[in-house]
């Protein structure tokens, strides 16, 4: 966690944060050589990763942390992010709407870009949805 000590000490140095979890390609470094940075290398599970490039993405294990101590330190980014993001958002002076103050159009934006997210199929259905 000495990592996001450092951000948390730099924060006034940085714009808006976005995290997300580590995808390794097997195109990159690590993904030529895994165990050089801890990582055992697993068969492809089928589930496509985060990254645009699926058929570049490697599938591996990290066996210096389990999955609850990945999680929790995914958290404690993202908490930071988000407190730090806030303040960012302040210090220009800017807010965010509280969902109960939106329109029903702009919650559908939002729902539609949700589901976009999650399932492009999903997203066109709900667009062809009339009010």
């Amino acid at each position: 966690m000495a990592a996001l000590e450092i951000f948390q000490n730099h924060s006034e140095l940085m714009g808006e944060v976005c995290i997300f979890p580590f995808e390794a390609t097997q195109s990159s470094a690590i993904g030529r050589d895994p165990s050089k940075f801890g990582l055992i290398p697993e068969a492809d599970t089928g589930i496509l990763g985060q990254a645009q490039y699926a058929n570049n993405r490697l599938s591996w294990s990290d066996p210096a942390m389990t999955a609850d101590e990945r999680q929790r330190a995914l958290n404690q980014y993202l908490r930071f992010a988000a407190s730090h993001n806030r303040k960012v958002l302040h210090s220009k002076n800017c807010s965010l709407t509280p969902f109960h103050e939106l329109s029903l159009s702009q919650l559908r934006l939002i729902l539609l870009f949700s589901t976009f997210i999650q399932d492009p199929n999903m997203a066109q259905s709900l667009m062809q949805l009339r009010a």
